[in-house]
C-alpha cells in the first residue's frame, strides 16, 4: 500500500505553449489532420509530496491545467511520478493511460457507456487522491503485494512516469471540437490536455526518450497521441498498447453484440455515437487507424497487445459472424489480423503484436511475465536502434 506524507506545497506556474507554425506532417495520409491546437499557459502545480512503496520514497508533482475543462466537472489533471534516485535528474519518460471505456451522449441526452458506468464515470477531474489510491494502486499492487509487471518494472527501473487524466470519456482524442449534446456544453479535450501534459514534463524535466503505455481505453490514447506527434514531426520513441489498439475494424464488436445481454454495453450504445463525440481518429474513412498508418509507413514502433480470453472483445460470447465467415475462431485473431499483415510485409520492422492464449483484460498490468518480458524485449529492440530522443533541442 502507499503510504503518503504530507509534504504538500502549493504554488502557481504559469508556462508559454510550444510553438506549432510551420509544421508539416511527416507522411501524406488520407485524412483532415491538422496539428493539435494546444497550449501549456493554463496548467499550475497544485500540490507535491512523498510516497512510499517497496521501501522506497517516491517524489510527486500534481498539476491542473486550467486551460482545458473536464467533461462535466472540474478541469484536466496529471501526475508525475520523479525517479526514486536523482528525482530532478534527467530521465527517460514514461506517459501512462489508464482505461475506462468511452461514452456519449445521445440525441436524447441520454449517456452511453458500459453498463457499470454513468455520465460521471470519466467525465470528471481526477484529483490527486485519485491517481495515488485508485489508479496506480490498482495497477501496481495485489492485495497490498507490489506486483512485477511493466509499469512496476519502469518505475524500478528510474523512469519518470507521467500519468495523464481521462476527464472527457473520449479515448483521449478530443482536439477540441464540441462536445456533443453535452447539458453543459463545452469541448471534447481529451489528446490537448494530454499532449499539452507532455509538451510541459518534457519542457521542464530534463527528459531522454518517451514511451507512452495506455491499457484498455487508455491503449487508443497511447496509440493516438504518438501518431499527433509524428503527424507533427515529433518521433516518440515506442508506443505499448495493450488492449486497446486503434483498429479499423473495432466497432464490428459494437454492432454484432449490440442486443446481446452479456455485452458490457448498454443495450443503445453506437459506434456513430462515439465518431460524433471523438473525431477523426475513430472515423476509418480518415485512415489514421493502425493498420492505415503502418502501411503508410509509420515508423512509431508499436506493441500491440491482446488476451484471446478478452471479454471486453467480446471473447465469452459466440466469434463474431464476419469472423467466422472469414475463417477465424476467435475475436481477436481476426480484429488483429490486417495488422499482423501489414507488419509481416515490412523487413526488420519494429512493431509487434502480442495474441496471448487463455488471457484477459489488460495483462501489462496483471502479474503476467509474458506481456512484461515481451514488453522489455521491445523497449530493447528500440534501444538497440540508437534513437534520437524526441524532445532534445
Amino acid at each position: 500500500m502507499f503510504k503518503l506524507s504530507h509534504l504538500v506545497i502549493f504554488a502557481l506556474l504559469l508556462f508559454t505553449s510550444c510553438k506549432q507554425d510551420d509544421i508539416i506532417p511527416a507522411i501524406n495520409t488520407n485524412n483532415d489532420w491538422v496539428p493539435v491546437n494546444r497550449t501549456i499557459s493554463g496548467i499550475e502545480l497544485d500540490k507535491q509530496d512523498e510516497l512510499t512503496y517497496d521501501n522506497t520514497s517516491y517524489k510527486t508533482d500534481f498539476y491542473r491545467n486550467l486551460s482545458y475543462n473536464a467533461g462535466l466537472q472540474g478541469n484536466y489533471t496529471f501526475l508525475v511520478l520523479n525517479p526514486a534516485i536523482n528525482p530532478e535528474g534527467e530521465a527517460p519518460l514514461w506517459v501512462y493511460f489508464h482505461g475506462g471505456g468511452v461514452g456519449y451522449f445521445n440525441d436524447e441526452g441520454i449517456y452511453q457507456c458500459l453498463k457499470f458506468q454513468d455520465s460521471l464515470s470519466w467525465n470528471k477531474e481526477e484529483t490527486y487522491d485519485q491517481f495515488i489510491n485508485v489508479i496506480l494502486e490498482n495497477r501496481l499492487f495485489d492485495n497490498g503485494v507490489l506486483m512485477d509487471n511493466t509499469l512496476s518494472r519502469r518505475i524500478n527501473e528510474g523512469y519518470r512516469i507521467l500519468v495523464v487524466s481521462y476527464s472527457d470519456h473520449d479515448f483521449y482524442a478530443g482536439m477540441g471540437t464540441e462536445y456533443p449534446n453535452n447539458p453543459i456544453g463545452g469541448q471534447v479535450n481529451g489528446l490537448q490536455a494530454s499532449m499539452s501534459a507532455v509538451d510541459f514534463v518534457t519542457t521542464n524535466y530534463p527528459t531522454s526518450y518517451v514511451y507512452t503505455h495506455g491499457t484498455s481505453a487508455g491503449g487508443y490514447g497511447a496509440y493516438i497521441m504518438a501518431v499527433a506527434y509524428y503527424l507533427e514531426g515529433t518521433r516518440l520513441n515506442g508506443i505499448i498498447s495493450d488492449s486497446g489498439p486503434l483498429l479499423a475494424e473495432t466497432s464490428e464488436i459494437y454492432a454484432e453484440y449490440q442486443d446481446h445481454p452479456d455485452n458490457y454495453h448498454m443495450p443503445n450504445f453506437e459506434s456513430e455515437g462515439v465518431i460524433e463525440k471523438v473525431g477523426i481518429f475513430t472515423d476509418v474513412d480518415e485512415e489514421l487507424y493502425a493498420e492505415a498508418m503502418v502501411a503508410n509507413g509509420f515508423d512509431v514502433p508499436l506493441l500491440g497487445i491482446a488476451g484471446r480470453a478478452d471479454p471486453f472483445y467480446n471473447c465469452q460470447l459466440p466469434v463474431m459472424t464476419k469472423a467466422v465467415e472469414d475463417g477465424y475462431d476467435n475475436n481477436v485473431d481476426w480484429l488483429f489480423r490486417n495488422l499482423i499483415g501489414e507488419i509481416d510485409q515490412q523487413p526488420n520492422s519494429l512493431h509487434r503484436v502480442l495474441l496471448m492464449d487463455n488471457t484477459g483484460h489488460v495483462p501489462t498490468i496483471k502479474s503476467d511475465l509474458t506481456a512484461s518480458n515481451v514488453v522489455d524485449d521491445f523497449i530493447s529492440d528500440i534501444l538497440s536502434t540508437n534513437p534520437a530522443f524526441p524532445f532534445s533541442e
